[in-house]
């Protein structure tokens, strides 16, 4: 299969492809991405695409899919996260131009342990101990 038929397959399928490495995070996301741009000018799917960092993720999960460490099932997958949770690096508009520029102080947890789910995010939050990925992934299997 290409990877241009990826966006087709259940997450069941990706996530097995990926952790077997016959598909790579990057090579995911930047389709995933190519589709995103091909597509969104027409179906307004998307307030804000975050690609650089969506690259920088894929990047990082990547490499530790290459030295064998598998965090589950959306290890590699890139997400969308609905324009209503807090994330502290985008705005969160909840579809209101009036908070078009909104960046809230915070991530929700939400999001902080999806991306613990998808590379490793371990940087504490301003300086405490707070571990946001800490018991986040225990009982996944596949």
């Amino acid at each position: 299969m290409t990877s241009d038929a990826v966006h087709y397959l259940s997450l069941i399928e990706v996530s097995g492809r990926l952790r077997r490495g016959e598909l790579k995070p990057t090579t995911l996301s930047e389709t995933i991405l190519g589709r995103i741009a091909q597509h969104d000018a027409v179906l307004r799917s998307y307030t804000t695409v975050l690609a650089d960092r969506a690259m920088a993720q894929a990047r990082q999960a990547e490499a530790e899919l290459n030295r064998g460490l598998w965090r589950g099932p959306l290890h590699g997958v890139p997400i969308a996260v609905k324009d209503l949770c807090y994330t502290d690096y985008a705005p969160t508009a909840a579809g209101m131009l009036i908070h078009k520029y909104f960046v809230p102080p915070y991530t929700c947890t939400v999001v902080e342990r999806l991306e613990c789910q998808i590379a490793s995010n371990r940087a504490p939050h301003f300086a405490s101990d707070h571990d946001p990925c800490e018991g986040v992934g225990f009982g996944l299997s596949m």
